[in-house]
């Protein structure tokens, strides 16, 4: 069943973005120590308008570039500037990222509480509603399908009232936020508040996706890869 593949995927993909984890000279330690962060200048210019102008915006940087600490660099000022009260989201499609992330943003992200969930994490620790995690921390790192299950909870307390409990959700590889898949199924969430009202729409997360390769859809057509990539 799905708890048996999610600790398939536990076991065999664990080490798939180790080399993400190294870039720079920023290896990840085994302790608990806590990091300063200094970017490069070219990813500085890369965070530069999800920092400056706190658009919503696509990183797209190949392998090895240090998109994990760019990230951790956006999460600093976005929860500086936001004084103690903002939220981020890090949503990941693979059980084994939700380990990997948190501790970098545990290394990296002073001073903020770093939470972490999935549906095989709280099947095996027998965790409590998810809402509740979420509000004991700024920082959530998860998998997207259990932010999908409590936007969609019929149970109204467990149910995640809406997106806009987040400030700022990052998309991890977003270029798989297409079709059925759990991305696009948040980011639709995200279209049906933008229709409404002023006040609504002034509370909406900013939204930030990471990505080595935006993808084409399998299509040889310039126009049609083009298409795909807005979409």
């Amino acid at each position: 069943g799905k708890f048996a593949k999610e600790q398939e995927e536990s076991k065999n993909g664990a080490t798939q973005e180790h080399a993400e984890m190294e870039v720079d000279g920023l290896k990840d330690s085994q302790d608990d120590e806590v990091l300063d962060l200094e970017l490069r200048e070219y990813q500085k210019e890369l965070v530069s308008f999800a920092i400056e102008r706190k658009d919503n915006t696509i990183i797209c940087a190949p392998t090895n570039s240090g998109k994990t600490y760019m990230v951790a660099k956006i999460i600093n000022d976005h929860l500086q500037c936001r004084e103690g009260v903002g939220k981020v989201a890090f949503l990941v499609h693979r059980v084994p990222l939700v380990e990997q992330q948190a501790s970098v943003f545990r290394k990296y992200c002073h001073g903020y509480s770093v939470g972490q969930a999935s549906g095989l994490m709280h099947q095996q620790q027998k965790k409590g509603p998810l809402v509740e995690t979420i509000k004991s921390n700024q920082i959530m790192v998860m998998t997207a399908g259990i932010v999908v299950n409590a936007l969609e909870e019929r149970n109204i307390t467990r149910r995640l009232e809406s997106i806009t409990n987040f400030s700022l959700i990052i998309f991890d590889e977003c270029h798989n936020c297409t079709g059925g898949h759990d991305y696009a199924r948040i980011m639709q969430h995200y279209k049906q508040y933008q229709n409404m009202g002023a006040d609504i729409r002034n509370r909406l997360p900013q939204i930030i996706g990471i990505t080595a390769s935006f993808g084409t859809n399998r299509s040889d057509d310039i126009s049609k890869a083009y298409d795909h990539v807005i979409d």
